[in-house]
């Protein structure tokens, strides 16, 4: 793990993979961390032929929690994750997004086109910009006294990831096995309350993103879990109408995190699409 200074926040990062080869960044998801595609990045490295580059977005992980709310909307983000990524020599690259991650991308690829080679987008919370917006302030909301109740901090966390998921369990989730969901909750309470509250804030704000990549010609893949919620659903579908050539795919027993809940089948469709990319592309 390395860490990078950019724009007042310590990013925390790790790069997998010899200079020299083909470059991915991964960017994850609300309450996630660089860990949530490890999967992805052990499969890409194995194959050889890939150096991979993922970071904890602010107030997630390893990542400073800074105390201006700009620093998590999500074109920020972005911009700090373009500038580490163009730092560390990732450019063109293979772009990957989840969930929030995935609006974060779009955002990245809106911005910098040239810098990106490829799009994979997966239950991501971007596109269009409506009155449902994911309910996240009301979320964040409840879940404050849950919060301050149980001490903060970790142990904070902790009861907010299990009063969430009791309230709203994340799809697919509840399929997992028990170890899984207790790894999945550590990574959890590893969340800073800042990112946790910013975050939803963020999402909540988040820009209308269709108009931009209805103009975005570089290859997309679009990428859901077959029990994934219905909101991000028809984000998906959105974006697969939007975005010139897009494909949409769907991972059979998953729902918002196929990498992980589905790591076979969500990697050999990562494969099939990154083996299909026009060379020199």
């Amino acid at each position: 793990m390395a860490i990078a200074s950019i724009a007042g926040i310590e990013l925390s990062y790790r790069v997998a993979g010899p200079e020299g080869r083909t470059p991915v960044v991964f960017i994850h998801g609300y309450t996630g961390n660089l860990r949530n595609w490890s999967l992805q990045v052990k499969a890409l490295t194995a194959r050889g032929g890939f150096r991979c580059l993922s970071a904890d977005n602010p107030g997630h992980g390893d990542s400073s929690a800074p105390g201006d709310p700009r620093a998590y909307d999500l074109d920020q983000v972005a911009e700090v994750l373009h500038q580490l990524a163009v730092a560390r020599d990732f450019a063109p690259a293979i772009l990957f997004g989840h969930s929030m991650g995935g609006a974060i991308a779009e955002e990245y690829a809106i911005r910098y086109p040239a810098h990106v080679r490829a799009l994979v987008l997966v239950g991501s919370a971007g596109g269009a910009s409506g009155p449902e917006r994911l309910g996240m302030l009301e979320q964040v909301d409840a879940m404050r006294a849950v919060y301050a109740a149980a001490g903060g901090g970790r142990a904070g966390m902790g009861a907010v990831h299990d009063a969430r998921q009791a309230a709203t369990p994340v799809p697919g989730q509840d399929a997992l096995p028990a170890e899984t969901r207790a790894f999945l909750r550590e990574e959890f309470m590893r969340t800073h309350w800042l990112g946790y509250e910013q975050g939803a804030r963020a999402l909540h704000t988040r820009a209308e993103t269709l108009t931009a990549l209805a103009a975005f010609g570089k290859p997309t893949l679009l990428v859901h879990g077959a029990a994934e919620s219905d909101a991000l659903k028809r984000v998906s579908a959105d974006l697969a109408m939007t975005i010139p050539g897009a494909r949409r795919v769907v991972i059979p027993d998953a729902g918002h995190s196929p990498q992980f809940e589905n790591p076979e089948a969500f990697n050999r469709e990562m494969f099939a699409f990154i083996d299909a990319l026009p060379a020199g592309n």
